[in-house]
């Protein structure tokens, strides 16, 4: 009887929850990427330097970082995860001109409730996780021409209670 049960509970989970093989695709590369980068940022000689860099630009230099080199490499990091972003969207959305403003504040209410920095990469992600939810959950109470307001009431509401963001850390 208690197998009959789970069965039900499990095959109507199921149901409800709809995740398609591109998805898990898109969300393991996602997770790869972001590993990837804080790796990079956190166990190699360039990503200390960038830390420096960051940190007090001029005392990098003093110490012989070379500012050019590792603001035209964080550029390409920038771009070459913003390509990745793109067709990782594109792979379970569907693409159109007008994609732009619509997109744009989700995504800044992510940064800002991940918290910018260095120490953030993990943030933007999880920000990124709350703000989705929130608005796929604001769907059940709210009429769906509400739904877009819901990234600028979390912005709102973490910048009352955390300004620094989740992972953000306080300035001295």
């Amino acid at each position: 009887m208690f197998q009959s049960v789970l069965d039900g509970i499990l095959t109507g989970a199921i149901r409800l929850i709809l995740i398609k093989a591109d998805q898990v695709f898109v969300l393991v590369l996602a997770l790869v990427l972001m590993l990837a980068l804080h790796l990079v940022l956190t166990r190699t000689t360039f990503g200390f330097a960038l830390r420096a860099v960051a940190e007090t630009p001029a005392l990098a230099q003093v110490a012989g970082v070379r500012l050019s080199t590792v603001i035209a490499a964080v550029w390409i990091i920038a771009g070459s995860l913003s390509a990745a972003a793109g067709t990782l969207y594109a792979l379970i959305n569907q693409l159109n001109p007008m994609i732009g403003p619509v997109f744009l504040l989700p995504v800044f209410a992510a940064t800002i409730v991940g918290g910018i920095g260095i120490g953030s990469v993990y943030g933007a992600v999880l920000g990124g996780f709350i703000v989705e939810i929130a608005s796929g959950l604001a769907l059940l109470v709210l009429p769906s021409g509400y739904a877009p307001a819901m990234p600028f009431l979390i912005i709102l509401a973490v910048l009352k209670v955390r300004p620094q963001g989740l992972f953000g850390e306080e300035q001295r």
